[in-house]
């Protein structure tokens, strides 16, 4: 039977049908790269969101001290703006000074996601526009410059859960590095061949997130 689309249904399907081509097509042509993609697009479309506000409608965002005082500056522009129904969408958890717990209790993704997960995604794979929002938004009000954020359920409509943390230093990943290479140059021969095999995993290990990290 034929359903005639109201306003709003329209509005959600245009959503989900232009998010799901956009994660997907990434995927398709970036491949590992997709990630890093992604995450500047939300950064910048937070970025652009935020100037318009101000420029356009005086709706300032300040600072946060931390990441958390700067993603909930956020939410409440967010609130401000539309995007956000209330704080009580969300929990945010301070684990440490560089690293925040979010919940997201409800998401107007939420149907891109479960689509995702339907095609066999991992919660890991799935590129959240919101916690990379969130990411992006942490980046440009906290005082550090260096985020990542990774999901850890992605369960629609319930509930969805990620990380934002900071990135691994890059001088004290180059101390590591330099400590481990002078390491196997003066101890190799007298190390046990199980020995060598750690280091050598763990300079490997150190050398990927320097990369990452840059």
């Amino acid at each position: 039977m034929e359903h005639i689309l109201t306003e709003s249904e329209s509005l959600r399907l245009g959503l989900r049908v232009w998010m799901k081509a956009y994660h997907t097509t990434s995927m398709s042509f970036l491949g590992k790269h997709m990630k890093n993609f992604l995450e500047e697009a939300f950064k910048r479309a937070t970025l652009y969101w935020l100037k318009d506000l101000e420029r356009k409608h005086g709706i300032v965002t300040p600072p946060g001290k931390d990441l958390k005082e700067a993603l909930e500056n956020y939410i409440i522009t967010g609130i401000k703006g539309h995007v956000y129904r209330g704080k009580e969408d969300f929990s945010i958890l301070q684990e440490s000074p560089g690293k925040l717990r979010i919940k997201v209790h409800f998401c107007p993704y939420k149907d891109v996601s479960k689509d995702l997960l339907a095609e066999g995604f991992l919660p890991s794979q799935i590129p959240c526009p919101r916690m990379g929002c969130f990411r992006g938004a942490a980046e440009i009000l906290s005082p550090i410059k260096k985020l990542e954020y990774s999901m850890i359920k992605v369960d629609p409509p319930r509930e969805c859960e990620g990380v934002i943390f900071a990135c691994p230093h890059l001088k004290e990943l180059s101390a590591d590095i330099n400590r481990l290479k002078k390491g196997l140059t003066e101890c190799g021969p007298l190390l046990s061949e199980k020995e060598r095999e750690n280091l050598c995993s763990e300079l490997t290990s150190l050398i990927a997130e320097l990369k990452k990290a840059n």
